[in-house]
């Protein structure tokens, strides 16, 4: 009689765990998610602009003071903003737009290249998927990013959030494997990813530290493996010193991000604030009128200190307010409040949310991997704890987010129609 231990185990063939696409594979992969990506945003964009006045209509504040300043950079005049100040915005976005900004149709122009820009942070996810688990990983991940409403209906908007999203999006596949392995040549790559994505949003500051000590714990915080997560915060860090060099030389003081810090902090936390954004002629009221920019922005900063030193428990009340509305599954914005938009909106954002769930859940043995995905949602979630709150800010963590939908859906799936984990662990 055979010795049992002798007799090798034959794994069933309906429990194999489907490969991570490589080259042509994973050339096709990418190629079909840019391609659903890049159609539904054109789609959606095509038909938004028919119904607009003309194409190059302009619908949010933030959008028409954007293509301002594009159009003051392309003149040749810098940054010259609201209120004419020159330093209330990260100038990447500006720059990016104004090439076109002079055009007859540069609006128009300029949605189309978004479409482009974000069709791309959907082949960064898809990548990452492929690289993390499997095609069918990344495909379906790839395909959430490519289709969510949010990310679609953003792209048509001169707002910085396609661009904040893509840097992101490319940031993390570049930078993933540094977690425990990968060549010295990504840090510089990943470094220039960070501090491209603060130069379009002053908030990804808060992500560059996060990302950083996230990926030195994934090693054990050992003193070895500090150096690459320490050149990634400096080279940020220094990135940053010919602006605020411009800005001293502009405005007289040194300034690091913007001079619009503090009266978007103000405006989340003043008097009466409802988690909306609601400034009105505060802007232009008598108390601030004829300040320099500094003296401006300084006002406001201390008026919202005051107000969160002065009753604490509001606050936090509101803080909760605020997170309620940016991760809301419902719009808000009266623009965007047709019935069936809103109703796809929230339908999708319940089944997101749901399969992010069940991602985590498949996944929690494997926390200090996975903890990764979540860290632009807690930057997002410390932000606006005091900032202003709306769905549009929660975008920057939508692909990551994908990731854990994409392997939540695969798990589902598992347990409905059997077959093994169709991904490992990052």
């Amino acid at each position: 009689m055979d010795d049992p231990q002798r007799v090798p185990h034959a794994p069933s063939p309906t429990r194999t765990t489907p490969a991570a696409p490589t080259g042509s594979g994973l050339i096709w992969v990418c190629a079909v998610v840019f391609v659903v990506a890049l159609g539904c945003r054109a789609g959606l964009g095509c038909f938004t602009m028919a119904r607009l006045p003309e194409p190059n209509a302009l619908t949010f504040p933030d959008e028409q003071q954007y293509w301002a300043l594009a159009q003051s950079l392309h003149e040749g005049r810098g940054l010259i903003g609201e209120l004419g100040h020159r330093t209330d915005r990260m100038p990447l976005y500006p720059a990016m737009l104004s090439p076109v900004a002079g055009l007859e149709n540069g609006v128009v122009i300029a949605r189309v290249g978004q479409w482009i820009v974000g069709a791309l942070g959907a082949v960064a996810v898809a990548w990452l998927g492929c690289r993390l688990g499997s095609w069918r990983a990344g495909v379906l991940a790839g395909l959430i990013t490519a289709c969510d409403p949010g990310l679609v209906g953003s792209a048509g908007l001169l707002l910085t959030e396609t661009v904040f999203v893509t840097l992101v999006a490319w940031w993390w596949l570049i930078g993933w494997p540094l977690g425990r392995h990968g060549h010295v040549a990504r840090w510089p790559a990943v470094g220039v990813l960070a501090a491209a994505a603060v130069y379009a949003r002053p908030s990804a500051l808060i992500l560059v530290p996060l990302w950083s000590v996230w990926v030195w714990g994934r090693r054990r915080f050992a003193w070895r493996a500090a150096a690459g997560p320490a050149f990634v915060i400096a080279f940020v860090v220094l990135s940053l010193v010919p602006w605020g060099y411009r800005n001293r030389h502009v405005t007289g003081h040194w300034c690091w991000l913007t001079t619009r810090a503090g009266i978007s902090l103000y405006d989340g936390v003043r008097p009466g604030a409802t988690g909306a954004s609601d400034l009105g002629d505060v802007k232009e009221s008598p108390a601030v009128r004829g300040l320099s920019e500094h003296a401006w922005d300084r006002y406001f900063s201390d008026a919202a200190w005051q107000a969160m030193r002065d009753d604490p428990v509001r606050i936090i009340r509101l803080g909760l307010v605020k997170l309620a509305r940016t991760w809301s599954p419902f719009l808000h914005a009266d623009e965007l409040g047709a019935p069936a938009v809103r109703f796809t909106f929230a339908a999708w954002s319940i089944l997101f949310y749901s399969a992010v769930g069940l991602g985590l859940w498949a996944r929690r043995k494997h926390a200090g991997e996975w903890t990764g995905l979540l860290l632009p949602a807690v930057m997002i979630c410390v932000l606006h704890f005091f900032y202003v709150g709306s769905v549009r800010y929660r975008l920057g963590a939508i692909p990551a987010l994908s990731l854990l939908a994409a392997f939540g859906v695969l798990w589902a799936m598992r347990r409905v129609f059997g077959g093994r984990d169709d991904g490992q662990p990052a």
